[in-house]
């Protein structure tokens, strides 16, 4: 298969299916699992949802409670903690 293909594979879930149908958007990411197929950002973000928001909770409870927060990753917010994250990833499920 020819890199376009894989890529255009993981591109199939569309936008406004993604906001009528959580559940089987999370199905259908289910079945790009360990396949080394590369996703979109917003299924990835999608996918790690969960994940993804306990250790931004974490580091910014840890940030205050060790007074650091003013020194360390004090202009990111949320979105771009996850862009961030995406970018360092594999980007597969």
């Amino acid at each position: 298969m020819v890199w376009s293909q894989y890529r255009d594979a993981a591109n199939l879930i569309d936008d406004a299916e993604a906001q009528e149908q959580p559940n089987q958007i999370i199905d259908s990411l289910a079945n790009l699992k360990n396949t080394g197929i590369e996703v979109r950002f917003d299924d990835w973000i999608t996918w790690y949802a969960d994940d993804l928001h306990n250790v931004w909770s974490s580091i910014t409870t840890y940030r205050h409670d060790a007074l650091i927060a003013s020194q360390f990753m004090n202009n990111l917010n949320y979105d771009d903690f996850c862009e961030m994250c995406y970018r360092t990833s594999a980007k597969t499920i």
